[in-house]
């Protein structure tokens, strides 16, 4: 089991590592999907291993990080459904 929150620690970091670069060199818009879902992805993986390793404060932080993306997909899905 260590490894396996070991593996989602190191996959979410990369994740939003990724998504910070993609964004600041202009590849990825903040409101692109790629860049809102990878981020709810990276999130839930560090949620998990900073709830699994005790680190609480990197749980509310990745908590939050999880609800902005989630209401940037609230959002993108209702402008399209109108």
């Amino acid at each position: 089991m260590e490894w396996i929150v070991e593996l989602a620690g190191w996959i979410g970091a990369f994740g939003l590592l990724l998504c910070f670069y993609m964004n600041a060199s202009g590849k990825w818009s903040s409101q692109s999907p790629a860049y809102i879902y990878l981020n709810l992805f990276a999130a839930a993986l560090l949620t998990f291993n900073s709830w699994a390793t005790g680190s609480w404060h990197f749980v509310m932080i990745n908590v939050f990080w999880m609800l902005v993306s989630l209401q940037a997909i609230w959002k993108r899905s209702r402008k399209t459904s109108v």
